[in-house]
């Protein structure tokens, strides 16, 4: 994935604002924008990667086998284990335990490695052994080879060799008597150079030189040459406070020392070789005049002096300026966190906010837990004094920036923060202040931090070193002295990661330099650094917006870009440094700027390159040029990766997004469990067989005895240790059989003396005891409770004061005068190189381009002045400085609704505010009004009941809610309303038999006998058993087959239990000659029916019954093919099936129905049952339909 570099424009707000931006982007955290228009909302998760390297050693030139086994990285710890457990740390991996994770110790003279590369949004990965690359030699130890060491010594004559010089190979030094006359260098002098060699054999295993060759000339003294000329620019300055009317010239002659520097005689006319001091208002001219001379001295005349010119002015006392932020976390994205209170006071040499209330709000950006929002609120601060009184009212409207992405895995990031944001230099480019800045390196979400900081004035570090801290480390910068000597600005760059040296994420800071007195140059490169979108083969598929502007200004006046030609005072060219893969854009000028056109052709092979800039400008007719660059990175297309053990991998997409979620996969879980008592000797450890351990209480259920989750507490008169071992439990899948697995017992606590806890301040060993001073870190004057107590005054730049005794008028102030002095000139130079800023409600008059203006009355709207003089709100005066995006993103923020997620009851801001109650499985409830006592819980079955939620079908996709998603018995009669299922709502054939009543019924027709089937249930067996045909906990509607009788709760059904009209008719036929095999009958069934006036009317129900004989012609099985049943003439259902039961077999079969009234003159309505050509239905006659309707007829489907 490629890692997003903010653009630096040299506006402080803007770059903050942009770096802020930048880094949430690369840690996840802001989702993508669409169509346009900034949306805040969670991102997918994020990807877990890494490259893991192995190592092993051999003694010949033969690589070692390549892994083969499986192994199990875990990202966030950064541990890799095989199936032994070992480590490659403290155990080899792979085969005969020979792969390391760092380089083995030992005296094969052969280095092998192999590598492979991880990312999952999962936490652990599973490698595979042919995961791993193929086996490299990555070094091979070389033999050393001779090499001569030599002596010097000037003599006038040949001396002898050396005889008790030794030269010792460890310290490739000389000890010995004559060591003060022969040196490893030449020494100094004019006597003729002598060299003594020898020649060493490191591989002969010698460990010094004690014997020397004959001493040889190494060079003769030339002959002294001719004197040389001495040259010196001599200058002079004065000062007045005109910029046109130059002082009085010098007069007379002048003569010029070289050795000293020193110009005398002649008449200064008030001009010195020394640069005067300038007070406000005034100018610096210079004369100049060449000294050239072969002896110490020159003559100049005071005509020879240049003609005076300006140099320098100085300067106004300038303001310090900053943007102040405070971040808040929150899970609602629309209601913002209460403002906070009261007036606070910055002070801009540590970027601290004291005094006023927080309310919640912070200076370090937080942690954002996932389905929260991260908000901030802006303040400037503005003074000519090392602090500014902000008061609440001053910050912004708070706005979300950020949201967290849901469920990923923890993300990896590291902040960079400088003591000093900007370096100051006197008018002179001298006197830097601050003299050394430190850098502050902060983690999160690693282990151990190892951190490398590299980038401009500083050594770059060659790998990553622990940190001060687990998740910090600092980093001290020293300020060169001149201002030409530092990289403006200058970026400095830190890294971290874990031991292994494998950079997980970055920061960096840009830091300018500025100089008092004349304007500077300042470049603006508007695309400093863009991402091309390409294929996983590196084709670019846009060049889009890969182009730049580059726009030159000396102080607040804007240069003109030429595209060719020399430039003048006010203009400046760009040149472009060709690079052989890419095509450069073409220049043009436009608006004072040089455009760069968009670019192309870039390599396919390279995924990153630098294109560098060369701007020039032309002060005093001479070149000044200026080096940018630009940074153009592919963003590639990721290859598909392997599907998943969990769950469809997700399909492809041009823009790789996520597949679905996977299925639940089984769960994990390790810790450590602990005896309760001591015991001399290690205990025997718990095992899989007597421990049981449950996710869903995450604890526990069974231990042996003696063993708790729970540790000790530990008595001082034991004399046995305690102990623990680890644990890990595993599901087999999820929600499966849990295996779990205990390490061996260690010790966890052993007392081997007297070991006391009091709560009293004394700390006591038995014998000594001492009361450690108590430390006070608050504003107001603390009570001391004896000498020595520390106070730190947090109101007052923490000053550190000492008691000299108790009570409140004995603190002492422990101060170095000298760096209080130091730390107040310090502030003074910063002072002097700000720019005014005007805090007021009417248009101020700009001293100076770059002034600002704070609107008081406007919401303090920021404007800053284009020219001096500036008086009104208008083009080329004072403009405003705020960006419109901030309306846009508040108005989105003010349209949503506040969510909490905790387990305490939290604070409503209006109604429609959300809280998820996570320790209560996560109900819900919504907030009928604001405070804490008006959230009500949401019954979402209630809801719909109640007909105050409602989902209708085009609110669920097709065939998205199945079975395999309703649990069993969801679905009662109380969470149904009455009417809420209708025919029109059931699918053909949808409710059956089984679908009804639990239980079977089969009816043997020979004997009656009735036994359990599907649909009904069978009371008793044998022919005299019953029938329930409806029933519930209280009714029972039974038929008896022996009898034919109908009982409703055992009493014997008549005339008083049947409304009228329930059963309207029961008609049978035969077929009269169906017994006939290949013939075609037709037996027609009418039924009547009360006379409706409304066709649409229900008039009742039918069951038709069919039979076929129960004696089959000729031993042929009974067949059914082509019967259709019509009503009124409409086919409502057809068979063609095949009876292969006994000659005497029955079979039968039903169709039912509801009658809605079609024929309102006759009230009858007629079933037609056909039986087609090459059907079968016995020799007995008795192949019987029969018809039964009626209003309140329970059709229930049954087989016989």
């Amino acid at each position: 994935m490629a890692v997003i570099k903010p653009p630096i424009t040299g506006d402080l707000v803007l770059d903050s604002w942009l770096n802020q931006i930048t880094q949430a982007l690369n840690t996840g955290v802001v989702g993508a924008s669409a169509g346009g228009t900034s949306q805040v909302k969670s991102g997918a998760s994020g990807f877990n990667t890494a490259t893991i390297y192995l190592y092993a050693r051999t003694s010949s030139d033969s690589a070692p086998s390549a892994m083969n086994e499986e192994t199990t990285y875990t990202y966030k710890t950064g541990v890799l284990v095989n199936g032994d457990s070992h480590d490659g740390v403290s155990n080899g991996l792979g085969p005969n335990d020979a792969w390391f994770r760092d380089v083995p110790s030992g005296s094969g003279g052969y280095l092998w490695v192999t590598t492979v590369h991880v990312a999952d949004t999962g936490a652990v990965e599973t490698i595979g052994s042919s995961s791993w690359s193929a086996v490299t030699k990555l070094a091979e130890k070389g033999e050393q080879g001779k090499f001569a060491v030599e002596l010097y010594k000037r003599s006038t004559n040949a001396p002898s060799a050396p005889t008790d010089v030794t030269w010792t190979y460890a310290t490739s030094a000389i000890t010995g008597n004559n060591s003060a006359s022969w040196a490893l260098a030449v020494p100094a002098g004019t006597d003729q150079v002598w060299i003594s060699s020898a020649i060493f054999d490191p591989a002969s295993g010698a460990t010094n030189i004690t014997s020397w060759g004959t001493p040889f000339q190494g060079g003769t003294t030339g002959p002294a040459g001719a004197a040389g000329t001495n040259n010196a620019t001599v200058a002079i300055y004065q000062k007045n406070t005109s910029a046109s009317s130059a002082p009085a010239n010098p007069s007379g002659t002048f003569t010029y020392t070289f050795s000293t520097g020193v110009l005398s005689a002649g008449t200064f006319n008030s001009w010195s070789q020394t640069i005067p001091t300038l007070a406000k208002g005034e100018y610096l001219w210079m004369k100049h005049a060449t000294a050239s001379s072969t002896t110490n001295t020159d003559s100049i005349p005071a005509s020879e002096f240049s003609t005076a010119a300006v140099t320098g002015a100085s300067g106004i006392d300038g303001n310090s300026v900053a943007v102040v932020e405070l971040f808040q976390v929150s899970t609602s994205n629309s209601s913002a966190p209460a403002d906070p209170s009261g007036t606070f006071t910055y002070t801009f040499s540590n970027n601290t906010l004291s005094g006023g209330t927080l309310n919640g709000w912070t200076q370090s950006i937080p942690t954002v837990p996932a389905g929260q929002y991260l908000w901030v609120i802006q303040a400037s601060a503005v003074s000519d004094t090392s602090t500014d009184s902000i008061a609440a009212s001053e910050f912004s409207t708070a706005i979300v920036v950020s949201a967290a992405g849901a469920a990923g895995s923890d993300s990896i990031a590291v902040k960079l923060t400088s003591s000093k944001y900007v370096i100051a230099y006197d008018e002179n480019g001298l006197n830097p202040s601050p003299s050394s800045i430190t850098l502050t390196a902060t983690a999160s979400n690693v282990t151990n931090g190892f951190f490398k900081f590299t980038g401009d004035e500083i050594s770059d570090e060659s790998s990553f070193t622990d940190g001060s801290s687990a998740l910090s480390d600092t980093f001290s910068v020293s300020v060169p002295a001149a201002f030409a000597d530092w990289t403006n600005p200058s970026t400095l760059r830190v890294g971290v990661s874990e031991a292994d040296q494998n950079e997980l994420a970055f920061d960096t800071i840009s830091i300018p330099a500025i100089q008092q007195g004349a304007d500077g140059y300042t470049v603006v490169v508007t695309n400093e650094s863009h991402t091309l979108p390409a294929s996983s083969a590196g084709v670019v598929s846009s060049y889009s917006g890969s182009g730049t502007t580059i726009s030159v200004f000396k102080g607040a006046t804007q240069l003109t870009g030429i595209t060719s030609g020399t430039p003048s005072a006010s203009q400046f060219t760009v040149t472009v440094a060709n690079n052989s893969d890419i095509t450069e854009g073409s220049q043009s000028a436009s608006s004072n700027n040089i455009v760069i056109a968009d670019h192309s052709g870039m390599s396919n092979s390279v995924d990153s390159l630098k294109i560098d800039y060369t701007i020039t400008v032309r002060p005093a007719n001479s070149n000044l040029t200026f080096l940018k660059s630009q940074t153009l990175t592919k963003s590639k297309v990721g290859a598909t990766g392997a599907t998943g053990s969990q769950g469809p991998a997700g399909s492809d997409g041009s823009d790789g997004s996520d597949g679905s979620d996977g299925a639940t996969g089984p769960r994990q879980t390790v810790g450590r469990v602990y005896r309760t008592a001591t015991d001399a000797n290690a205990p025997t450890a718990p095992t899989n067989s007597n421990s049981t351990f449950s996710f869903s209480s995450n604890a526990f259920t069974t231990l042996p005895s003696g063993w708790s989750e729970t540790p000790p507490t530990p008595n001082t008169s034991d004399s046995n240790p305690y102990w623990q071992c680890t644990f890990s439990a595993v599901e087999a899948s999820a929600g499966g059989t849990v295996t779990e697995t205990f390490g061996s017992p260690v010790k966890v606590i052993e007392f081997d003396g007297i070991v006391k806890f009091t709560n009293s301040n004394t700390l006591s060993d038995g014998s000594t005891s001492i009361v450690p001073p108590k430390v006070f870190r608050q504003t107001g004057t603390p009570t001391a409770v004896s000498s020595g107590d520390l106070w730190i005054d947090t109101d007052d730049n923490n000053k550190l004061y000492v008691a000299s005794g108790s009570g409140t008028s004995n603190w002492v102030l422990s101060q170095d005068s000298t760096a209080a002095s130091a730390l107040a000139t310090a502030a003074q130079n910063t002072a002097n190189s700000k720019i005014a800023t005007f805090r007021q409600d009417n248009v101020p008059t700009a001293l100076a381009a770059g002034d600002i203006w704070v609107d008081t009355n406007d919401g303090n709207k920021m404007y800053i002045a284009l020219a001096a003089g500036a008086d009104q709100v208008a083009t080329n005066e004072w403009v405003t400085a705020q960006d419109a995006a901030i309306a846009t993103a508040q108005a989105a923020a003010d349209s949503k609704s506040k969510v909490f997620r905790q387990d305490n009851t939290p604070t409503a801001i209006a109604a429609g505010d959300v809280w998820i109650d996570t320790n209560d499985n996560n109900e819900m409830y919504i907030a009928s009004g604001s405070g804490t006592s008006n959230w009500v819980r949401e019954d979402f079955v209630n809801l719909i009941n109640n007909n105050t939620t409602t989902i209708d079908g085009g609110k669920i996709t097709a065939a998205s809610i199945q079975a395999a998603q309703i649990d069993s018995n969801a679905i009662t009669t109380a969470k149904l309303a009455a009417g809420a299922i209708t025919a029109a709502k059931l699918d053909a054939d949808a409710i059956t038999g089984k679908n009804i009543l639990i239980g079977d019924l089969a009816v043997n027709t020979s004997t009656g006998a009735v036994t359990s089937g599907e649909g009904f249930k069978a009371i008793g067996t044998g022919t005299g058993a019953g029938i329930v045909a409806m029933g519930d906990a209280t009714t029972n509607i039974t038929v008896h087959p022996s009898s034919g009788l109908l009982t409703l709760n055992g009493n014997v059904v008549g005339t008083a239990n049947i409304n009228s009209q329930a059963v309207t008719r029961s008609t049978q036929a035969e077929l009269s000659s169906a017994e006939e095999y290949g013939q075609t009958e037709e037996t027609v069934l009418t039924v009547a029916m009360a006379n409706s006036t409304n066709p649409s009317t229900f008039m009742g129900s039918f069951v038709v019954y069919f039979q076929t004989g129960s004696q089959a012609a000729q031993g042929n099985p009974a067949n059914t093919t082509n019967v259709k049943v019509k009503l009124n003439g409409t086919v409502i259902d057809s068979l063609d099936q095949t009876h292969t039961g006994s000659s005497s077999s029955l079979q039968s079969w039903v169709w039912r129905g509801n009658i809605f009234e079609a024929n309102t003159s006759t009230g009858t309505n007629t079933f037609t049952i056909t039986v087609g050509a090459a059907n079968n239905f016995g020799g007995g006659g008795d192949t019987t339909p029969e018809v039964q309707v009626g209003t309140n007829l329970v059709v229930q489907e049954f087989k016989r």
